[in-house]
């Protein structure tokens, strides 16, 4: 499993994400999770459907999961799908309008750290 914390300064703001690459990851995924409301459905979702991820918010936190995928392009879809609920999130706690170049600057921040991040960290994979 790939995870990795990105910190949102500008918006004090974690972002805690989880990249499953194989069945044996969700049992570490069960365990890092188990302590939130609808686990089980977000394992369930995780384990049942091919190329699914979740997203789960709280004030200052968010925790973005990815299943395992099909392909690369099944991959950008899904953590971009699961981004896009996270800035959502974000933007409706600091009441940015969605339709404003405040969120656009929120979308391309939040993408820039979980993007550069994850390229870190794919690096380290031997």
């Amino acid at each position: 499993m790939i995870q990795f914390k990105t910190y949102l300064t500008k918006y004090n703001w974690n972002v805690y994400v989880y990249i499953l690459l194989d069945k044996s990851d969700l049992y570490q995924i069960n365990n890092l999770l188990y302590k939130l409301p609808y686990y089980k459905n977000m394992i369930y979702r995780l384990t049942k459907f091919k190329n699914s991820g979740f997203s789960y918010s709280t004030p200052h936190n968010s925790i973005i999961a990815i299943g395992i995928q099909d392909s690369m392009s099944d991959f950008i879809d899904t953590f971009n799908h699961e981004k896009n609920h996270i800035e959502t999130y974000i933007g409706d706690y600091y009441r940015i309008s969605y339709d404003s170049e405040e969120f656009s600057i929120l979308s391309g921040y939040l993408a820039k750290k979980l993007l550069n991040e994850l390229i870190n960290q794919l690096t380290l994979i031997k």
